[in-house]
């Protein structure tokens, strides 16, 4: 069974880090990963260096599609 690696995020600049490791990790670019994501690759880059303002839905496909699991808990 395969291990998660959980981090609580507490900013922008954290869910950027983890995109771009989780993309790294998987060998793509930033232009395959925004194509696999179905997103602009300038889009991607904001992201990656934590763009305050990004939409959500967005990120949240670009996460998706890297196989990066999202929790919330409150």
């Amino acid at each position: 069974m395969e291990q998660k690696n959980q981090q609580v995020v507490t900013s922008t600049n954290e869910i950027g880090r983890i995109i771009r490791k989780k993309r790294k990790s998987m060998g793509m670019t930033q232009a395959q990963a925004a194509a696999h994501g179905g997103v602009g690759v300038r889009f991607l880059s904001e992201v990656e260096n934590g763009k305050l303002r990004a939409e959500i839905g967005k990120v949240l496909q670009v996460m998706n599609k890297l196989g990066i699991e999202i929790s919330i808990s409150a």
